[in-house]
């Protein structure tokens, strides 16, 4: 019985770390549009923070806590074609248009869209296998 219990709590341990991986993965990606104009905004930086608590459902505190980790992360983590295929097949096309809006926001969130925050936009959709139209469909939808 005991190492029934054991198990089942070490599962459940390795859910968690699973799931954690995920939200970084995530946070990494709003990074990555954050920093295509080559700074971190105060105002992108405060767009993801508040993305994060309403969509994983956490405090600012944590969402903060959350944001600063896959920062750290980022330095030594794998390239963002690794990241995308973390995800890719782990969730829903309403949840995949969902991400790309979350980034949609992050890109909004200086007052300026360019050409290089479209172009990261459309890379992700396009290795999460999600065509920027297709995205734009599906969240439309839902």
């Amino acid at each position: 019985m005991l190492e029934l219990l054991e198990r089942w709590r070490n599962s459940a341990e390795q859910g968690r770390s699973h799931e954690r991986a995920l939200e970084l993965t995530l946070i990494r990606l709003m990074l990555g549009m954050m920093k295509q104009d080559g700074k971190l905004a105060m105002d992108e930086h405060e767009a993801t923070v508040r993305l994060l608590v309403r969509r994983f459902a956490i405090s600012r505190e944590a969402a903060e806590l959350l944001f600063e980790e896959a920062e750290q992360a980022e330095a030594e983590g794998p390239c963002l074609e690794q990241l995308a295929q973390r995800i890719g097949g782990r969730y829903k096309w309403v949840d995949l248009a969902e991400l790309l809006d979350d980034i949609w926001c992050v890109a909004e969130a200086d007052g300026h869209i360019d050409s290089l925050d479209e172009h990261y936009v459309q890379r992700i959709g396009k290795l999460l296998g999600m065509p920027l139209t297709r995205a734009r469909q599906q969240r439309r939808a839902a």
